[in-house]
């Protein structure tokens, strides 16, 4: 299938020792080697990092190498279910991902109303931590990015809180009490009803409270649908694709036991 593929690649990406993830890099301070994580002499692993790694069953940690004496970070490990402190970390990850990423594409023509820049940590915190901290992330992110960037302006933050809030409580939601049996079909699921729903009660709002009556569909159409058409491609394209990837690297909790196992086995 084309999102197997795609998320293999991601996966390949993320561990080539030529592009290391960001957060194997501040881990090891190097890149992944075939038994892990390699971790330099006298570096230790992160706190925030070793916090999140609590939720993992594995039954060491660290394990030496008896050749070289080396330190290695167990990459083969599984993750049982995300506590609330490693959602916690996820999401202040995802908030600042909401100032660095309109920070980068906005150098691009319209690049922020083309790509939507915030929506994708928003909804991946909600599809990957649920429903309260999706919430918290969409709210919490037009926030510090206009107070640090003044990204977006204030005057148009109160809304974005609104759009985004919804998108992140939304996809938490859906995924919670969604469960068809099949992943890509459960995170299609929860992108489309998180994007038409926050749309629509964002744009009800904006009607009838903040623009005064004077919003009109052609303008929630041409603002909501058409002009970030290519976001919208974007994150149903990355979103489910970067899930997959995460879940196969044992960095989320599987959603489907069964399924995956039987793929593991058949891959192997």
């Amino acid at each position: 299938m084309f999102h197997d593929s795609m998320a293999n690649a991601f996966l390949q990406f993320i561990l080539t020792k030529k592009c290391p993830p960001f957060i194997m890099y501040y881990a090891s301070g190097r890149s992944l080697t075939p038994e892990g994580i390699f971790i330099p002499e006298g570096k230790g692993v992160p706190f925030w990092l070793f916090c999140y790694c609590s939720g993992f069953s594995v039954s060491e940690r660290l394990f030496a190498n008896g050749d070289s004496e080396q330190l290695y970070l167990i990459r083969r490990f599984s993750m049982k279910k995300l506590t609330v402190l490693n959602k916690s970390i996820l999401t202040a990850l995802s908030v600042a991902l909401c100032v660095v990423l309109p920070m980068t594409l906005h150098a691009i023509p319209k690049g922020g109303v083309l790509f939507s820049p915030m929506h994708l940590p928003v909804l991946l915190c909600g599809l990957v931590c649920g429903a309260p901290f999706g919430l918290v992330c969409g709210i919490l992110g037009p926030l510090v990015s206009s107070l640090l960037t003044g990204m977006p302006v204030f005057g148009y933050m109160p809304v974005m809180m609104i759009e985004l809030g919804l998108y992140g409580l939304i996809s938490g939601l859906v995924m919670q009490f969604l469960r068809s049996g099949k992943l890509v079909i459960d995170l299609y699921a929860a992108l489309i009803i998180a994007m038409l729903g926050g749309r629509v009660i964002t744009g009800i709002l904006r009607a009838l409270i903040f623009a005064g009556g004077s919003y009109s569909w052609s303008a929630w159409a041409a603002g909501y649908f058409v002009s970030c058409l290519p976001g919208i491609i974007l994150q149903l394209i990355l979103l489910p694709t970067i899930y997959v990837a995460l879940e196969r690297a044992h960095l989320l909790p599987v959603r489907y036991a069964a399924v995956s196992a039987a793929a593991e086995t058949e891959a192997a």
